[in-house]
Order: C-alpha cells, then sequence, then structure tokens
C-alpha cells in the first residue's frame, strides 16, 4: 500500500510537537485525518496501527513521554485551590462547589457538585459573603474579602473569599481560601535555633497557635491552665512579643514563610454521594459502587456513561429522595476503584461487573438507567435475562457510527472518531499526551478540545449552574487509564444493531435535540420494529440532556422508577 509521503512528514512533525505544546493539537488531528483518508481511499478496512510507520511513530512518542516530567497545573480554577498549603475552594455564584482541593473537604465540607452548606461562615461575616457572592453573580467587578469562619473552637479562623473571572462574561466564580496555615517543622527549628524554646515550649506554642485558647492547650497537655499560662510567659520573653496575640501572629508569619513553596495536597476524584464502597468479588476483582436517595426505598440502578457522570445535582437527587427511591450507581470497570484488566474483552467486563453488584446488593427485577455508553452493558444484560429489569431509561447514542452519523460531528469530533475507528493504538498513545495537558491545565483543557467547536455545548459550558457536575463526570472519565479510555470509546463502533430488538422490557429513551451524536432517522426505525421501546427528544437539550433539564429528566427518571 502506497503511503503520501508528505503527509507522512506532517503527522511526525505535529505530534512530536504536540508532545511539549498543546496548540499541535488540531494540526496532528488533522494530519492523522489525511493519513487515514489517503488509506481508507485504498484499503478501507486495514488497519492504521499495523503499518511499519505508524509503530515507529507510537514508539518514538511513548519514548519522548517516558522521560518527560510530571506537569504542575496552570489552569486559573486548580490554581486557586492547589496553590496554597491550606482548604480552598473555587464556588459557583449559588453556592455549589465547582472544585475543592483535600483539606476543604474537611474544613468546609466541600462536595464538587453538591450547594456548600456555608456552615463554616461566621453570622457576622455574611454580609461580606454576600457582597462578594452578588458581585461575581453580576460579573460586573471583582471584589475581595477577609471573613471569620467557625467550626469547633480548634479550626475557627479566618479566610479570604474573592470572585474569578469565568469564560463566561456574564458570571464569576467564588473562592473561598482559609488564611490559616498548617504548621511546619522548619518553625520549630526555628524556635528552637532562634529563640532558644526547649521541646515542652515548642509544643505549647504549636498548640496555642491551632487552639487560640489556653484552656484548651491545657486539656490537650494533660495539666493545669496556671502551668500553661505560666509556659506563655515564658515563651513570650523568649521571643519578645508582648502578648498571645503577638505571639499567634508571630507564629502564623513564619508558618506562612515555611508554607510559602508548599503545593495543597494532589486533587483527585471522589464520590460525591458520600456512599462509596468497594465490593470484592469472588473472582478477585474488585467493583465500587454508590447511592443517593432514601435510605431502603424503592431501589434502583445508574450506570454512567463517558463524561456522563451519576452526579444529577440537588434539583434531581432531592426529588429521588422525596419519591422515596434509593438510586444505586456502579463504577463501571476502568473506572474509579473498579478494576479492568487489558488482557479481557472489556464489554464483557462491563456486563459481569452489573451482574455480580446486582447479585451481592439483591437487586432484581428492578428499574435500571443507562446514561450514554453506560446503556450498552444494560442490554446485553436485558437481552440475555429478560427479568433482570423492569424497565429501562437510556439516553444518547443507540446505534454504532455510520457514515451518515458520523458527518453529524464537528470536524473534530470526526477526526477523533476515525482515528479511533482505524487506529486505537495510536489513539491510546496520543490519549496519554492529552493526560498530560488535563493535568496542566485541568478538564477544561479536555473539554474545549473534545466540544470547543459546538457552538450549542459551548452555551452550556459556560452555564455555571451546569458546570460543576460536568466537570465531576468529566473527572470521573480520567480516572479511566489510556486503554480503558480507548476501549470506552470503541464501544460507539461495536454497538450491536439488533441488541437492542431482543430487549423485553419497556424502554424509554431520552435524547437532546442538539446532540449531534444521536441519528434521529434511524431511532425511529428501532421504535417502528420494537413496540416496547419509546423515543423522546428534549428540547433545548444536548449531550449532556440530565444537567440541561433537570426538571423533565427527574419526571421522566421517576415515572421510569415507579412506573
Amino acid at each position: 500500500m502506497q503511503t503520501n509521503a508528505k503527509t507522512d512528514l506532517e503527522v511526525i512533525e505535529s505530534g512530536y510537537r504536540f508532545v511539549s505544546d498543546d496548540s499541535a493539537f488540531l494540526d496532528c488531528l488533522n494530519a492523522w485525518s489525511r493519513k487515514i483518508a489517503d488509506i481508507e481511499a485504498q484499503a478501507p478496512k486495514q488497519s492504521v496501527d499495523e503499518d511499519r510507520f505508524t509503530k515507529s511513530y507510537v514508539a518514538g512518542l511513548r519514548g519522548i513521554l517516558e522521560k518527560l516530567n510530571k506537569p504542575i497545573e496552570t489552569n486559573a480554577l486548580e490554581e486557586a485551590v492547589m496553590e496554597v498549603d491550606a482548604a480552598a475552594m473555587v464556588l459557583t455564584p449559588k453556592g455549589v462547589v465547582v472544585t475543592a482541593n483535600p483539606e476543604a473537604i474537611d474544613r468546609f465540607q466541600a462536595v464538587q457538585g453538591r450547594s456548600n452548606s456555608l456552615e463554616w461562615l461566621e453570622q457576622t461575616a455574611r454580609s461580606d459573603f454576600e457582597t462578594v457572592r452578588t458581585n461575581a453573580a453580576s460579573g460586573k467587578r471583582q471584589q475581595h474579602a477577609i471573613v471569620r469562619t467557625v467550626g469547633d473552637k480548634r479550626s475557627a479562623g479566618i479566610a479570604e473569599v474573592y470572585t474569578l473571572p469565568s469564560e463566561s462574561e456574564k458570571q464569576h466564580f467564588v473562592v473561598v481560601r482559609s488564611l490559616e496555615t498548617r504548621w511546619s517543622q522548619t518553625v520549630d527549628l526555628t524556635l528552637e535555633n532562634t529563640f532558644d524554646l526547649t521541646t515542652a515550649e515548642r509544643k505549647v506554642a504549636r498548640a496555642l497557635y491551632e487552639m487560640r485558647d489556653t484552656t484548651l492547650v491545657a486539656e490537650a497537655r494533660k495539666t493545669s491552665a496556671q502551668t500553661i499560662r505560666t509556659q506563655i510567659k515564658t515563651i513570650l520573653r523568649k521571643t519578645e512579643t508582648v502578648s498571645q496575640v503577638d505571639l499567634v501572629r508571630l507564629l502564623g508569619l513564619l508558618n506562612a514563610r515555611a508554607g510559602h513553596t508548599r503545593r495543597s495536597t494532589p486533587r483527585t476524584w471522589r464520590d460525591p454521594w458520600g456512599n462509596y464502597r468497594i465490593l470484592s468479588r469472588t473472582d478477585g476483582k474488585r467493583t465500587a459502587y454508590t447511592w443517593t436517595g432514601k435510605r431502603n426505598g424503592t431501589p434502583a440502578l445508574i450506570v454512567h456513561g463517558c463524561v456522563q457522570g451519576y452526579l444529577l445535582g440537588d434539583y434531581v437527587e432531592g426529588a429521588l429522595h422525596d419519591a422515596g427511591i434509593q438510586l444505586f450507581a456502579i463504577l463501571r470497570p476502568g473506572f474509579g476503584d473498579s478494576d479492568c484488566h487489558p488482557n479481557e474483552s472489556f464489554q464483557h467486563q462491563q456486563v459481569d461487573a452489573i451482574d455480580g453488584l446486582m447479585e451481592e446488593l439483591k437487586l432484581d427485577a428492578i428499574p435500571a438507567i443507562g446514561l450514554g455508553n453506560g446503556s450498552v452493558p444494560l442490554f446485553h444484560l436485558a437481552a440475555s435475562r429478560p427479568k433482570l429489569f423492569s424497565r429501562l431509561l437510556v439516553t444518547g447514542l443507540l446505534q454504532p457510527y455510520s457514515d451518515t452519523s458520523l458527518q453529524n460531528l464537528t470536524t473534530v469530533q470526526k477526526g477523533l472518531a476515525k482515528l479511533l475507528q482505524h487506529a486505537p493504538q495510536t489513539s491510546e498513545t496520543l490519549s496519554r499526551v492529552c493526560s498530560r495537558f488535563i493535568t496542566l491545565h485541568g478538564v477544561d483543557w479536555y473539554l474545549q478540545k473534545g466540544w470547543g467547536d459546538v457552538p450549542e455545548v459551548q452555551d452550556t459550558l459556560s452555564d455555571l449552574d451546569i458546570l460543576p457536575l460536568i466537570r465531576n463526570a468529566c473527572e470521573l472519565t480520567l480516572t479511566a487509564d489510556s486503554w480503558a479510555y480507548v476501549q470506552e470509546m470503541l464501544t460507539k463502533f461495536g454497538l450491536d444493531p439488533a441488541l437492542i430488538e431482543r430487549v423485553t422490557c419497556p424502554m424509554l429513551h431520552l435524547h437532546g435535540e442538539y446532540d449531534r451524536s444521536v441519528n434521529v432517522s434511524e431511532t425511529r426505525e428501532i421504535q417502528s420494529r420494537c413496540t416496547n421501546f419509546t423515543s423522546e427528544s428534549i428540547p433545548d437539550a444536548g449531550y449532556f440532556l440530565p444537567y440541561e433539564q433537570p426538571q423533565i429528566f427527574a419526571d421522566r427518571l421517576i415515572r421510569t422508577i415507579l412506573g
């Protein structure tokens, strides 16, 4: 098979440039699109990965990636919470958590995608916080305030609150960062070497800094308050400070200087429902799951898709609780802590994990919800075991990508789909490059590259009420390694058109009117052949339907579950 030498040079140049320069993403994708088009013209079913040129290309890129250091985040949202060694979170103007570092989960009870209770905020500081929030909602001007925080006496302190511009010009984010710096071992050395404090005095100084109350210090030290006051007088004399306030200020300055180069603990995806469990199965594999709604309520199962997570937002989840529904969510193999092995069929592992979880939880003849690709293993199970599910609600793509459906996609989406279809190993290698830039620029980079040329999705991504849910779904998707991610994407090409016809339980299919992945004519054909299948187009919604139309989705969800 002949190849175009000029195209091959463009593939090499753009690919090697892409490793270090994310602006080369489109050049790399376009070069590969031209190469695949050349191959399709000669041998439509030829695997590009088997080409000697491609094997050498992949080996070269992987060699470079192995030598590169892990990048540090530069995304503005991630920097706001990661550049400090203290609790920090970013909120929407309505108070929903967009992102937070691990320290904020404990200090501010911050859960991504959830409304923050603000219980950490002292009552007298609420007006200052509200001023910042109001300015963020209007997007007119930036605002900054210092507020007092509460909790137990050990964690009472102060925090800064300020607005951070978003991609949308209409609203800003609200950043909350604790100004309480953690104790550094460097300060212990300074107190010993510079101020000649004894071990006991250093421990008292640290306890006073962290607790701000001599009675609490005495209780922690298991001694009398008088003894603590005597030791503090000695510390004041040695440090040449005139009061406890001055001493705490000095200790704060020393810790701030010591922590200047420290960053927060790297943030990882966490279950937003707070009911995370890991099931160890008889075959040795682990399956993670969680739940929301009303404990011991009417059971149902939801299976997440790609950038379509199980976090549904306060409105939907509140409606589930009020309806007396307990919604279980499985983390499919390859995502979160659910095991997935490259030497086994990806789709078989998805089906097996759902089947095993339902057996463990004694769930039978229940409604199930599949979001995007999450519907595929449900179809397999429902077709082979007709009584396992009472009803199905599914969203998104139902048929494998065809030439017709590919034409509905944007240039970037079409290029990525073609690359996945003809060169999965190359796709896996390039996904590793993308992972570097996601680490560097945050999940917003992934969202912009995947949907940046889709105008209707851009409107959704600029909606600060929806963005936290999409970011959580994106971060869940990115817990998959490059192999699992590519296999997830290939699911779109491996759908069996006849599979749905073998399902006998009632099925409701929802798709947004702007979802480019859904071929409406093909969906109508399914509906004409299957009397138990109903499809509904949801107005003013696209790929992110559950987030874009939560009221409609909640209504259809509850009606499916309760029958």
